[in-house]
């Protein structure tokens, strides 16, 4: 789908990917409470099972790179905190990445 959008590009064109990631990240010294562990674990069980990748998100620089389609690249990841175990967490939490091709 990357891909196609990159093509539709009239040149110097802007893509602008926004992808969140399914992946918990706890604080340093913190554990990821028992009932939030299970149901990302079921969660993240039925999305792989219909073909869904949950972890797309930090993946799509490389994308991007890969089709050879982009003269220039960017990537912005944010790190919301979304729950007390997750306050200082360092992993990305959504990522984007945007391109001039």
């Amino acid at each position: 789908m990357i891909g196609r959008a990159l093509r539709s590009l009239k040149p110097g064109g802007h893509l602008l990917l926004e992808e969140g990631t399914n992946m918990l990240f706890p604080a340093p010294g913190e554990a990821i409470p028992g009932g939030v562990a299970r149901f990302y674990e079921l969660y993240s069980g039925i999305m792989r099972a219909r073909g869904v990748d949950g972890e797309v998100g930090p993946k799509m620089l490389d994308v991007l790179r890969a089709s050879g389609l982009c003269e220039e690249l960017h990537e912005r990841v944010l790190e919301p905190p979304m729950q007390p175990f997750t306050s200082g967490a360092s992993a990305p939490a959504e990522s984007s990445a945007a391109g001039r091709c």
